[in-house]
């Protein structure tokens, strides 16, 4: 009886993206990191793009379907890159970035890079405190964020078009918050694109820290936001932004010890409240947005000045403070001002007009309480000899700032003196052809760990120097002599072996800082990640990497001094914990897990550092840790040309006839065909392009009275359409040949079932 096999085509599971891949049925935002991370790529080491915003996290709103959603990133240049290789470079991604976003949105390309802002490095933007000063930097260099703005020339009036942002102090912990909250860092390590936590750049670029003076400057830009959006007409932004100055107002206010006014937060969420109503007017809503935002200049004027105002200027802003809560006198005074003069301008006049009548005054022997009085009414209820105060307490300040400059120039002169009595000791120690040069002293600070082992040795040279080898005549005068040696060389030597041993300290600390802060990624391979066509998982080795740092150096050296500076069991360990679960790689930053399908996974990696030693000593260090972390996204996807499904059929030729089962996984099939009473296996392949599957059947017969069995090998062929495979077969079964048609139905996808 002859046998044809049976067809089986198995493809691995991998997609997760569905036809998401389609730029038909892409969001933009999806596209638009799939152009930054091909734009990384090609970038100098250490270059990186953080992309902040919904087009990241958050509720998207595609410019596409007539949303209002920004792409907003900004480029990362590594510290101590210089300001103009930075414009280079910020000008070159800037043209980069246009080129490859009109490839890929074509006819929406204009719509998309009016949405795009890629910010400038920070290299460029020092000495930039406001949205006036960054309109005249962008003039200057004739470039600005928003990408829809093309050529080399940048008009005054195009600087100020663009130049929206936040700037000046404050606005570097603002945005790495915002950053961290809905941002992402894309950067390229050997030529491979990766995505990760923005800590990454926070970490290199140092943490920004909460002010008073910072948060009083983030309120004025977002009241200059706020003013923007009102002359737009736009309630909604204008909501956004002043929910934004209470925001900062109180945290500013909580930084200077000062308590916030529950009234006029009040009176700003009511506002906001109205703003965000349904078809809210600005017009009719001006007169109370004028108010809250002339009231926030002033609170915002005096935060701005407090982190550098003296105890009596202090309590100065803040009785002005509480004059606004009141609706004091000074308040009104500088309310109706700001109308005409900026409000930093009187704030400015005010502290300056007030020390200058101090000084005047206290010159005079006149009545400053008075005299403050008819300037500042508001101000009357201060101490009356405060301004004689603060003049008397600058010149005392003076008499003590020059008592310690001579103190110090004592302390010199008394170290000059000690070196020259060390000089005298050298001649001494000469006889033992022994010197103590900054060279020596390096080898005791290796040889002696400690002050008291480091006494004993002195204690023996200066008997060894002293001694004249005369036995019990000479003993007890050498003894003195001994003694007085060692007054005079202990305290030279001891201070040279502490200034050794604080220079090792200091490079440990160095050290130890670089360990804290060096950049970490967690890379991986095979990037791009594609599941394999066999329907297995995909094996990817996720790798921690410090790029740029040679961790093994720095170990090694961070020994080197704990051997020098501790008495024993120095140490130095490393503890790396993969949030993946998987078998260990082929080094100990490394991990090879699986992944069994298309899809973003997300995953991290912990490092915990300690070093130290068992026995301390005075060695002036205390034993310490560093936790670092990392973070990316591994976007797995499908093996090119594949399918999935399931289907049954029949085939019929001349003398044969029966079923056909197979699966399509990827571009793998794999099934059984059945004739008759015989089973044979198909394994094959599906080509996507044209829907075909081709493979081979093969199986064996037994028959009574053969000594081996016979062999059936058939070629099938078939394409999809209409839900079902047709196709012909032809084959050979025990020397003869069999040809025939057939069919399988069944539905084809492109992605993988769930």
């Amino acid at each position: 009886m002859r046998h044809i096999s049976n067809l089986a085509m198995i493809i691995v599971l991998v997609t997760g993206m569905s036809a998401s891949f389609c730029h038909a049925q892409e969001a933009s935002n999806l596209r638009m990191q799939k152009v930054i991370k091909k734009f990384i790529k090609s970038k100098p080491k250490g270059v990186q793009v953080v992309g902040l915003g919904s087009w990241i996290k958050g509720d998207f709103k595609d410019v596409l379907t007539d949303g209002t959603s920004d792409f907003d990133m900004r480029l990362f240049t590594p510290p101590g890159t210089p300001p103009y290789v930075a414009e280079k470079q910020w000008k070159r991604a800037r043209r980069e970035l246009q080129t490859m976003i009109t490839e890929e949105f074509g006819k929406d390309a204009k719509k998309v890079l009016s949405k795009t802002n890629l910010y400038a490095p920070s290299q460029l933007m020092t000495a930039v405190e406001n949205s006036k000063d960054a309109a005249l930097r962008f003039n200057k260099l004739q470039a600005v964020p928003n990408l829809s703005h093309s050529g080399n020339t940048v008009t005054e009036a195009q600087a100020k078009l663009y130049s929206e942002g936040l700037y000046g102090e404050g606005s570097k912990v603002w945005t790495q918050s915002y950053e961290a909250n809905k941002g992402r860092v894309f950067f390229s390590h050997k030529g491979k694109a990766y995505t990760g936590a923005t800590d990454l750049v926070h970490t290199a670029e140092g943490h920004g820290k909460y002010t008073t003076g910072g948060m009083g400057n983030t309120t004025m830009g977002w009241i200059e936001h706020a003013g923007d959006e009102l002359k737009n007409g736009d309630a909604r932004a204008v909501a956004k932004h002043l929910e934004r100055v209470d925001r900062d107002l109180h945290k500013g206010r909580d930084l200077a010890r000062m308590k916030s006014d529950s009234s006029f937060r009040k009176k700003v969420q009511s506002l906001v409240d109205d703003l965000r109503k349904p078809g809210a007017n600005t017009k009719a809503l001006t007169g109370r947005i004028d108010d809250v935002m002339r009231r926030g200049r002033f609170e915002a004027a005096i935060l701005e000045r407090i982190d550098d105002a003296s105890p009596a200027q202090r309590e100065i802003l803040q009785r002005l403070m509480k004059s606004a809560e009141s609706n004091g006198k000074a308040w009104k005074a500088i309310s109706k001002a700001a109308k005409k003069v900026p409000m930093g301008a009187i704030f400015d006049g005010l502290i300056i007009s007030m020390m200058t009548y101090s000084a005047a005054d206290t010159a005079n022997k006149r009545n400053i309480a008075d005299a403050l009085a008819k300037a500042i009414p508001d101000l009357a209820g201060l101490a009356p000899g405060l301004m004689v105060e603060i003049t008397d307490a600058c010149l005392e300040e003076a008499k003590l700032t020059g008592f310690v400059m001579a103190a110090n120039n004592q302390k010199a002169m008394d170290l000059i003196a000690g070196i020259y009595t060390a000089s005298g000791r050298e001649q001494a120690f000469g006889r033992t052809g022994k010197k103590y040069d900054m060279g020596s002293i390096d080898q005791l600070v290796r040889t002696y760990r400690t002050q008291r082992k480091l006494e004993a040795f002195v204690r023996i040279r200066a008997h060894q120097a002293s001694s004249r080898d005369a036995g019990s005549a000479t003993g007890q005068a050498d003894d003195k002599v001994a003694e007085q040696i060692y007054q005079k060389a202990f305290p030279f030597l001891l201070q040279k072996w502490k200034a050794q041993r604080a220079k090792y300290r200091q490079e440990y600390v160095l050290l130890l800082n670089k360990l804290r802060t060096a950049p970490l990624v967690l890379v991986y391979s095979p990037n791009p990640a594609v599941m394999p066509a066999d329907g297995k998982p995909l094996l990817v080795t996720l790798t921690a990497v410090f790029p740029g740092t040679d961790m093994p150096k720095i170990y090694k050296r961070m020994r080197e001094i704990l051997n020098i500076l501790t008495v024993k069991g120095s140490y130095i360990t490393t503890a790396v914990k993969f949030s993946a679960k998987g078998k260990p790689g082929r080094t100990d930053m490394s991990i090879l897990v699986a992944a069994p399908k298309p899809g973003e996974y997300k995953t991290s990696v912990k490092i915990q550092m300690e070093v130290g030693a068992t026995e301390l000593g005075d060695a002036g260090i205390r034993r310490q840790q560093a936790n670092r972390t990392a973070a990316t996204e591994i976007t797995v996807v499908p093996p090119k040309g594949g399918g999935y499904g399931s289907f049954t059929g029949k085939f019929a030729g001349k003398q044969n006839r029966g079923t056909i089962n197979f699966v399509i996984k990827g571009s793998l099939v794999t099934g059984q065909v059945r004739a008759y009473d015989i089973t044979a296996t198909l394994r094959g392949t599906y080509d996507s392009k044209t829907r075909t599957v081709r493979g081979t059947a093969r199986g064996t017969q037994r028959v009574e009275g053969l000594s081996k069995p016979v062999t059936m090998v058939a070629q099938i062929k078939a394409t999809y359409n209409g839900g079902q495979f047709t196709g012909t077969y032809s084959g050979v079964s025990g020397g003869a040949k069999e040809t025939g048609a057939w069919s399988a139905r069944g539905k084809l996808s492109d992605t993988p079932p769930k």
